[in-house]
């Protein structure tokens, strides 16, 4: 096991347009900055939106099971690796910026007094019961420690837990 394979370093491959391959690198930095790999993910999660547009634009399908299929299908392809993130403020209004867009779009316009409008982002809330996609990642991450928790004394993931640093930043 080299290095990079301890400290989980991810290559990920992705696909563009042009048909061309690109890799993508997802590093620990002494910064701490997710900023570039939730860019990423959340673009990855709008090519995931838009080739199941046909489900989503689909009027025999009901609203609910539009928004089961965004939670089975979309989600995750944003939210995968999260355990490992630390959010700030800025990446997680993106991040509910894009989950409000993608609602918006299964749960569309309100009529009211004669007039359409789009839902509040206070009724999209109560629609999904505030499970939005920001606390879906903070359940993640508890989740993780519980599986690092349950792991053998040697396990790498464990031993970086509880490592101590003798460096200043």
């Amino acid at each position: 096991m080299n290095t990079g394979e301890m400290l989980g370093i991810y290559e990920m491959e992705t696909k563009h347009s042009k048909q061309s391959r690109a890799s993508s690198t997802w590093e620990i930095s002494n910064t701490n900055n997710n900023n570039k790999c939730i860019k990423e993910r959340i673009m990855m999660g709008n090519k995931a939106y838009y080739a199941k547009r046909q489900l989503f634009n689909s009027s025999l399908i009901s609203r609910n099971s539009k928004l089961q299929i965004y939670c089975t299908l979309v989600r995750p392809v944003v939210t995968y690796g999260s355990e490992s993130w630390t959010l700030s403020m800025e990446e997680e209004r993106a991040l509910a910026v894009f989950e409000r867009k993608i609602l918006w779009k299964i749960y569309g316009s309100v009529k009211e007094n004669e007039l359409w409008r789009i839902r509040r982002n206070n009724e999209l809330e109560a629609i999904i019961k505030g499970e939005n996609i920001v606390r879906f990642i903070k359940c993640q991450r508890i989740r993780w420690l519980g599986h690092i928790e349950r792991m053998q004394d040697t396990a790498i993931p464990k031993k970086m837990l509880y490592r101590k640093l003798y460096t200043t930043r």
